[in-house]
């Protein structure tokens, strides 16, 4: 199976089920990793079987977007279409399932807030995305 049909047929799988705005996403995020893997091995996407894909293409094409100066959370979210396109494959047999063995999504950047009370500068960082309410409310209540 070449990685053109294979996501060929992962959007008419995916579109019995997801909303038109999820399609949008998968048809654009999953295309910048074909993209990706043309680019990356030199041949069109029609060209390339899926069996080629291998976890160090997954690994390099992370770090490239990694290298784009985007935050972590947008890392994840076009990681995440890939992923879901992988798994798809893997499920149906078109690609080794040790493509994904233990590639993680990135941490989450940590939110910095610059509190102004006083004229001073005050710098808070908050360690935990469950924080983010707190502080939130914080610098508030001190601005």
């Amino acid at each position: 199976m070449n990685v053109q049909i294979a996501y060929n047929l992962f959007l008419v799988d995916h579109e019995a089920y997801c909303s038109e705005q999820s399609i949008v996403y998968y048809r654009f995020n999953v295309q910048k990793f074909v993209d990706f893997l043309s680019d990356r091995i030199g041949l069109a996407s029609d060209l390339i079987e899926c069996d080629v894909i291998s976890r160090e293409l997954v690994l390099a094409y992370l770090s490239q977007l990694r290298g784009t100066g985007c935050k972590n959370t947008s890392i994840n979210t076009y990681f995440r279409a890939a992923k879901v396109f992988l798994n798809y494959c893997i499920d149906e047999g078109y690609c080794s399932a040790d493509v994904l063995r233990k590639v993680k999504f990135l941490k989450k950047t940590m939110l910095r807030c610059f509190l102004l009370r006083n004229g001073k500068l005050m710098r808070l960082m908050v360690v935990s995305v469950k924080r983010q309410k707190a502080a939130c409310v914080i610098s508030a209540l001190y601005i």
